[in-house]
């Protein structure tokens, strides 16, 4: 038989085989990440899949607070938060999705622990120039373009955490011809000022209070047009010389610092 050929038969076989892995994650199967994180060396989804008809893929990228569903902008050290990816093609159906996105330190050391991952979801693990890292990714060519995890926020100190998400659109030919791929984008999450056990609150108060413990409301007055939220850990005390005005919000509830504030975070594209 011709060698010529042979090789060239194995060097086809090797390619289907390096590319059909990926299906399974990039990190699983390849022990790289691909989210443009520092030390990624600048690889994403879109550097080899591209050429594809569903245009320029976007995503809807979320930490949120598992109790309450709401989005953070802040993390708790230790808490327990839910992450989730969507891709969006701009046109067309595509025959599956895949995604990879990690968790870095200023250090651009790994930030927290990831656990839990959807059905469709797995964490991969890569050994990166700047150490072991874990990426969450599709587990195979998934047909619902949203993936999930829990993700456990690092200790207290460590400094701003920024996630790194990509997100990829295929046609389902276990190659890289014919699909749609995203850039890198990140969000940076800092971490949650420190709240007081106890809050004493006097004169005239707007805005989310927030304690451990307990709130204390003497001599404080809600004007009307504004909005109050008391948030305390274990009890709130309200003095009857305190007043709230006709056309103010008001609400008061348990819960404190367990949840950081729910407000939309900015997105940042690579």
């Amino acid at each position: 038989m011709n060698l010529k050929f042979i090789y060239f038969t194995f060097s086809l076989l090797l390619f289907a085989l390096i590319w059909s892995s990926s299906s399974g994650g990039r990190a699983t199967a390849a022990n790289q990440g691909n989210t443009g994180a520092p030390c990624d060396d600048s690889r994403v989804c879109g550097s080899c899949h591209s050429s594809g008809n569903y245009g320029t893929v976007t995503m809807d990228f979320q930490v949120t607070d598992p109790a309450s569903g709401a989005p953070i902008s802040t993390y708790l050290p230790g808490m327990t938060y839910t992450v989730s990816l969507t891709v969006i093609p701009e046109q067309g159906t595509p025959a599956g999705y895949g995604c990879q996105f990690t968790a870095v330190l200023p250090d651009n050391s790994q930030a927290g622990t990831f656990q839990n991952p959807a059905s469709n979801t797995q964490i991969g693990n890569a050994n990166t120039t700047c150490g072991t890292r874990d990426y969450v990714e599709h587990n195979d060519t998934s047909p619902s373009p949203t993936f999930t995890a829990e993700w456990v926020a690092p200790p207290s100190g460590l400094g701003d955490v920024t996630f790194y998400y990509v997100g990829n659109c295929v046609n389902g030919f276990q190659g890289t011809s014919g699909d749609n791929g995203t850039v890198s984008f990140n969000a940076v999450f800092p971490e949650a000022p420190p709240c007081p056990s106890d809050l004493p609150l006097t004169g005239i108060i707007d805005g989310t209070y927030q304690a451990g413990i307990n709130i204390t409301a003497t001599d404080a007055t809600v004007v009307s047009g504004t909005d109050v939220v008391l948030d305390a850990g274990e009890s709130i005390d309200i003095h009857p010389e305190s007043t709230i005005e006709l056309g103010a919000t008001f609400e008061a509830k348990i819960g404190g610092c367990l949840t950081a504030p729910a407000v939309e975070n900015s997105e940042n594209e690579k």
